[in-house]
């Protein structure tokens, strides 16, 4: 037996409860989760930038990274919450 015939063998054995939506579901929330990842690292970008390019941006980049972490995780849990 291949490890592929072992594999599906399992997903047999686990039945109705593991649906392609479930897997969905599951591929969706670690994208966003992926994309949380994103977001942390566009604000350490922001910082670094700020401290290169001292300019009157610094305040309005530094708040929209910020806000593009926030609602990221925002959407994260709402996703987690609604799935």
């Amino acid at each position: 037996m291949t490890p592929f015939d072992r594999f599906l063998q399992i997903l047999a054995t686990i039945g109705p409860q593991l649906t392609i939506w479930l897997l969905v579901k599951i591929l969706f929330l670690v994208g966003l989760g992926i994309y949380i990842l994103f977001a942390a690292i566009i604000i350490r970008q922001a910082a670094l930038m700020n401290r290169t390019l001292k300019g009157t941006l610094d305040i309005g980049v530094r708040l929209l990274a910020w806000i593009h972490f926030l609602a990221a995780i925002f959407i994260f849990t709402l996703a987690l919450v609604i799935l």
